[in-house]
């Protein structure tokens, strides 16, 4: 079924995201923003899809296909897959997209971004932070707001860490791009931590 092979292959593009993440590419950061993003072809929603059928769906794709074993996470008897992601209660998104974001988190996505932002050595350039803040912003539409509560305080610690170092260091990403990128992830933190009240 080209649906469920178009899912694997995102899944398969997540772990390779989150395995070279550690890296500066501004590549792999900018494929990260796609798939973060719901509006995209590859995730199809129909009007059909209801929040009872998506929830559904959901819970046996992460039961037929044992993702939770493949991300390393231990699955509990009751267990629906939805550790990060709140399945919808009324209105119809993909369920292709809530997979993906939640096999982002169960795969240890959220932390490496943590972790990648916050690297004192060789922290990521501008256009990459960008980047992971536009898609950490996507996905926190649908990501739990208990969760959204504890990660985004510490993105947001992270990146203004990030930016205040950056000005320190006055560094050639702070020239006029720099300083337009550096609005927009700031007015970005600012929709995700409104997002995380």
């Amino acid at each position: 079924e080209t649906h469920f092979k178009v899912t694997s292959f995102l899944l398969t593009t997540l772990d390779v995201v989150v395995e070279y993440f550690p890296r500066d590419s501004k590549e792999l950061t900018s494929v990260f923003t796609v798939i973060a993003r719901s509006v995209h072809p590859f995730y199809k929603a129909t009007a059909k899809d209801s929040p009872p059928k998506i929830a559904k769906e959901f819970k046996e794709f992460y039961e037929k296909n044992k993702i939770m074993r493949i991300a390393g996470v231990k699955q509990e008897n009751d267990f629906d897959g939805s550790e990060y992601v709140s399945l919808p209660k009324n209105e119809s998104v993909s369920v292709d997209y809530l997979i993906v974001v939640n096999y982002f988190g169960l795969r240890g996505g959220f932390q490496v971004v943590l972790d990648r932002v916050s690297h004192p050595e060789s922290p990521p350039c501008l256009m990459s932070l960008e980047y992971i803040v536009k898609a950490i912003n996507h996905m926190s539409e649908y990501l739990r707001v208990d969760f959204l509560k504890v990660y985004i305080p510490q993105l947001n610690e992270a990146v203004l860490s990030y930016l205040f170092d950056l000005h320190e260091r006055g560094k050639p990403d702070n020239e006029r791009l720099g300083k337009s990128s550096q609005k927009d992830i700031t007015k970005v933190l600012s929709s995700l931590l409104a997002k995380s009240r």
